[in-house]
Parts: structure tokens; sequence; C-alpha cells
């Protein structure tokens, strides 16, 4: 269903002659950096299974108090209470590849953006794995009744996301090394691997 043409436009800012590619979607969650963990929060939205206080017609505006009458799941992409962690993320991986996104919304959901194709994998990862911790704190604002702090989900996002660089980093410098050992070239390899981590950096060969 969440291919079905004309459900996005609104929701992503796509127009009437625009469609998602979602091949290249589905391609996005094919990514070593980061776990199927991580994913699992973004691809239940692309499928339209994430629960919201208003899914079922339940009364209430969003819980973080932006203002806004209705909490769908997109809605994590756009409250204004959360575009201080967004524009964070978005701010750094700008900087590293040296161009903004076209869109932020469908760069954060799908991995994808309608003029610029597939995101860099790594920036997928590192915004899949925020949007995960978004969610996390975001439900329980409601089920713990606790507020929610941006500062604190930050915090534990950035822990995660080092965590995984240098795991991943350790493991491909291992793997090189091991092609290398047998013998065999290990460019190709590296191009594969230096792919996968942009545009946050490259490992040694």
């Amino acid at each position: 269903t969440c291919e079905q043409p004309g459900r996005w436009p609104v929701e992503l800012g796509l127009g009437a002659n625009e469609s998602i590619d979602f091949e290249e979607v589905w391609d996005t969650f094919k990514i070593g950096l980061a776990t199927p963990v991580d994913f699992g929060t973004r691809f239940r939205m692309i499928h339209g299974d994430l629960p919201t206080r208003s899914k079922r017609g339940e009364p209430g505006g969003c819980r973080l108090g932006c203002g806004c009458p209705q909490e769908k799941h997109i809605h994590l992409l756009k409250c204004s209470k959360l575009t201080p962690l967004w524009d964070k993320l978005f701010g750094i991986l700008e900087g590293l590849r040296g161009a903004r996104y076209s869109s932020r919304e469908q760069a954060a959901l799908l991995g994808w953006t309608v003029t610029g194709g597939k995101v860099e994998k790594a920036a997928t990862a590192l915004l899949s794995m925020l949007l995960k911790m978004i969610v996390i704190e975001w439900y329980l604002v409601i089920r713990a009744v606790r507020r929610f702090e941006p500062d604190k989900v930050w915090q534990i996002f950035w822990k995660r996301a080092q965590r995984q660089w240098k795991e991943t980093a350790r493991d491909k410098e291992y793997e090189l090394r091991n092609i290398a050992q047998r013998g065999s070239n290990t460019k190709s390899t590296w191009i594969g691997i230096c792919r996968q981590l942009a545009p946050l950096g490259t490992i040694s060969r």
C-alpha cells in the first residue's frame, strides 16, 4: 500500500507528476553502518504502521505541544519541537557533503529525494538512528508521563552513532587486511566500503 500512487504528495512535498522510486528506497536498508533495529522505525513509517495518538481518531494534537491539531507519524519529521534535533544532524551531514538536501523530510524518511536520488548510505543510517531515538522518547511522553528532552535524545543518539562508526571502521579494516593477506586486490572493496561510509569519511587501506 505504501507504493500506491498519490499516497505521499502532501506529506512529502511531491508534485503532481512526481513519484517515489521505491526500488531505490528499499535499497537504502542494505547498509552496514547501522543495524536492522536502527532501521526498523523508518521501515514501519514508510509502511504507515507507526501508531500515533490520533491514528485511529483519538482526540489530541501533538503531544509535544507544538500546536499541530493532528499527530500523524509524518509529523515527527516536521514538528517544530523536533526541528532543533533534525537541524543539528542535517547541519553536520550537509556540511560534510558540501550541499543541502533538496527535501529533508524525503531524505530522513525515504533515504531518497526526488531531485537527488538516493541519500548517502552512512547519512541514511544516522538519520534512521536519530528517528528511532526520537520515537522512543516521544512514546514515553504519554506512556511514562515525562517531559521530552531534546538534549537527552541527542546525547543517546550521538553516543550510539560514535560507537557504530568505530565498530564499523574496525570491522572493515579487518576485512581489507584479510583480503590483502590472501593476495587479492583490495581497491574495489575499499571503494565500496567508502561509498557505504560517505559522507562521514573513509577508512585506511
